[in-house]
């Protein structure tokens, strides 16, 4: 069934760029999604993997690990040629950090909630990528009622609000010279309950959904017995 499901939400193998036609060493090409007929392992230079186009943050999902706003997983290439000297690969970059600024958007209107910075110590070799996960949005600002849910809730038509991610790398390579990536804009539709229409699953069953993903594809209870 969920191989099922997970299909509705595969989009065709895009790279998507930056508006900007400027050359950035590094590039955000996409956000990947999860594949549970790999065991759910992320392959950072598997081409076969799709892409979303746009996720779905539901607000009655929730993990009991964490309460939080949305997991991200980019998949960025280091663009700088492959070359060598005295068998040392200059154009190796380490990521410092990704920087999201995230906007609440509503009707075409947007509202920056926050800007945070996500550290990283990732390398990526030349003309090869990695992929890069965090969590966009602090508890306190998914949850607060001046934060994101508060923002959807008020709106008079949550199907026009959306969360908008905008999202930079930087880094530097092994020759000390500062890289950064293209500004990559992502889109996450809010809604409650169009994933999971429950506040909770009935006793003696659990919830359910493609990798344990607490968003972007549509959870089910199942009996504890049967899972």
């Amino acid at each position: 069934m969920f191989k099922y499901i997970r299909n509705l939400f595969l989009v065709v193998l895009v790279l998507l760029t930056a508006c900007s036609s400027e050359y950035t060493e590094l590039q955000i090409l996409a956000t990947i999604v999860p594949n549970d007929e790999d065991n759910c392992t992320i392959k950072a230079d598997a081409t076969e993997w799709a892409f979303f186009s746009e996720g779905i943050l539901d607000f009655n999902l929730k993990n009991a690990a964490r309460e939080r706003g949305y997991l991200v997983k980019l998949k960025v290439l280091n663009d700088l040629p492959s070359s060598k000297t005295d068998n040392i690969v200059y154009n190796k970059v380490t990521v410092d950090k990704v920087e999201v600024s995230s906007y609440f958007v509503n009707s075409g209107s947007e509202q920056l909630i926050v800007t945070e910075n996500f550290y990283s110590n990732q390398t990526i070799e030349p003309t090869k990528s990695t992929v890069i996960s965090f969590t966009a949005l602090a508890p306190e600002l998914y949850y607060d009622v001046d934060g994101l849910k508060g923002l959807a809730e008020e709106a008079e038509d949550m199907s026009s609000t959306r969360l908008k991610l905008k999202m930079k790398v930087f880094g530097h390579n092994l020759g000390g010279s500062n890289v950064e990536s293209n500004t990559f804009e992502y889109y996450v539709k809010l809604c409650s309950g169009c994933l999971f229409p429950y506040s909770s699953c009935p006793s003696g069953s659990e919830r359910t959904s493609v990798c344990g993903y607490s968003q972007d594809f549509p959870a089910t209870c199942i009996s504890i017995e049967e899972n």
